[in-house]
């Protein structure tokens, strides 16, 4: 338990969410399941955390350049974790680079 939530409350409160605007009608609506990369905490499941392709359209990652030299070093780890909770197609949902000297470089790799 953490911040009076229980294992499986965000899973239920997404997919209450959903149901909300299913019931309302709401069919424009995309559903974006996106978690901050898992590099500073490899112990974090994000299975226990996925709605369900049910519950999903798109499945994203947020991520930040600290110290990394490449964006890989960024989203390789969790992009792995996400292929094998989904064939969703993957999104970088927000992301940039630190200040410093490895930002222009870390950028311009970005897209290779």
């Amino acid at each position: 338990m953490r911040n009076g939530n229980h294992r499986g409350d965000y899973v239920k409160a997404w997919r209450h969410v959903h149901d909300l605007f299913e019931q309302a009608g709401a069919d424009n609506v995309v559903w974006l399941w996106s978690p901050n990369v898992v590099r500073d905490a490899p112990a974090v499941s994000l299975r226990g955390l996925y709605p369900g392709d049910a519950y999903v359209d798109l499945v994203g990652m947020t991520g930040y350049q600290d110290d990394e030299s490449t964006a890989g070093a960024v989203f390789d780890a969790t992009l792995a974790r996400l292929r094998g909770l989904t064939g969703r197609p993957v999104v970088i949902a927000e992301t940039g680079a630190r200040p410093g000297r490895k930002k222009a470089a870390w950028i311009a790799a970005f897209f290779r």
